[in-house]
């Protein structure tokens, strides 16, 4: 069994970028293709009670998506296992925590809400693309403050 170190300060940095990075991506980059995918009138805004909701479950996700990947990362070392050896270099643990769990965990979600939701491929594009950015940078910065 492993034994899986996490350093809690390390998660809530990466659970910010990833918060921030949502912020980015839905309002100045991809804020007008997103409303127009998921039929909101171009006007649109979110405030009051609806923008607290959805503020506090951003920052939920971003948390658990922080501490489930902070833990993943951990369990690839080979400190983790009682074993010597200098384990991953930073890149190859980055791409490979970010892309495999973009790859087992997200995209299938998203394909399956392809197939029966049918949103649009720029919806996809979008939500996607959030997913693997987020995922790249908050295995970047458990990386650095582990």
């Amino acid at each position: 069994m492993p034994t899986i170190t996490i350093n809690p300060l390390g998660v809530v940095a990466a659970a910010a970028v990833i918060f921030f990075i949502s912020f980015v991506w839905y309002t100045p980059l991809f804020g007008r293709a997103w409303t127009r995918a998921v039929g909101l009138p171009a006007d649109h805004i979110h405030a009051g009670a609806a923008l607290a909701r959805g503020l506090l479950l951003t920052a939920l996700s971003a948390l658990l998506m922080a501490f489930v990947l902070a833990n993943t990362m951990a369990v690839w070392l080979p400190t983790s296992w009682g074993l010597a050896g200098p384990g991953p270099g930073a890149v190859e643990h980055v791409l490979s925590a970010a892309g495999f769990t973009w790859l087992g965990f997200v995209l299938p979600v998203l394909l399956h809400r392809l197939g029966w939701e049918k949103p649009s491929l720029g919806l996809f594009a979008i939500n996607g693309g959030y997913y693997l950015v987020s995922l790249l940078a908050a295995a970047t910065v458990l990386r650095l403050t582990a």
